[in-house]
């Protein structure tokens, strides 16, 4: 299972990558009354990002999709800072290399 996960992933993350828009399931309840557990949205890499929009951020073994209420630049680069909709505390600031996407439509 844990392998299989993996190669999603893998196979997730190469998709957009590569230009393409592909769909996932949200899973949790952070992203409450936005999305519910289980609704599936669609994904697109995108060169800028802006407060507001609801990125997908690659974190270990897993995504987040919370929405963007921070940006930051510094001499070493662009970083976020996103939050659950639903949660009542910010996540940390995660550097450019870890947005892999933002949603784009909901399915």
């Amino acid at each position: 299972m844990e392998n299989d996960l993996k190669f999603t992933m893998t196979a997730i993350i190469a998709a957009v990558k590569s230009g393409k828009e592909i769909s996932i399931r949200i899973s949790g309840t952070s992203m409450l009354p936005t999305f519910q557990n289980g609704d599936m949205v669609c994904i697109r890499s995108h060169p800028n990002y802006q407060v507001g929009d609801i990125l997908v951020i690659i974190r270990n073994d897993h995504f987040i999709v919370h929405r963007l209420v921070g940006i930051m630049v510094t001499s070493k680069g662009k970083y976020y800072l996103t939050k659950g909709d639903h949660n009542t505390f910010v996540d940390r600031w995660y550097p450019h290399q870890k947005v892999l996407a933002k949603v784009i439509s909901q399915n």
